[in-house]
């Protein structure tokens, strides 16, 4: 499970990246001037990038169901080179299980709140 995750946040990183590497007026600038104000230090520009909390902070819940119980796990990029971190299962929402009533309330209550954040 924890390879799925960290595959699905190392994706998002990556499209990411390209998302805040391509700019929209590139494609109409003529080719003769596609050079012009040209940085020498571009790649070293790209890599700065890497480092932007926009791109590499991302920090999502992944949701785990085990039988009854409801598991909460946060994997985050660790470092800028795709490395992740998988934390949980987050004790504070230990109570969440389909056992009980009550606990079906929770986890509605609880998956409510997940998509009014926009999850």
């Amino acid at each position: 499970m924890g390879i799925w995750m960290a595959a699905s946040l190392r994706k998002k990183m990556e499209l990411a990246r390209t998302a805040s590497l391509e700019s929209p007026g590139s494609e109409s600038e003529p080719a003769s001037n596609s050079r012009a104000g040209h940085d020498s230090n571009e790649n070293q520009n790209l890599d700065d990038n890497a480092d932007d909390p926009s791109i590499t902070a991302l920090l999502e819940p992944s949701l785990a169901v085990i039988g009854y119980e409801h598991k909460i796990y946060y994997p985050y990029p660790s470092f800028a080179t795709g490395d992740i971190t998988i934390l949980g299962p987050d004790e504070k929402f230990a109570n969440l299980s389909t056992r009980a009533v009550q606990g079906i309330f929770k986890l509605i209550r609880f998956y409510a709140t997940i998509l009014d954040y926009g999850y």
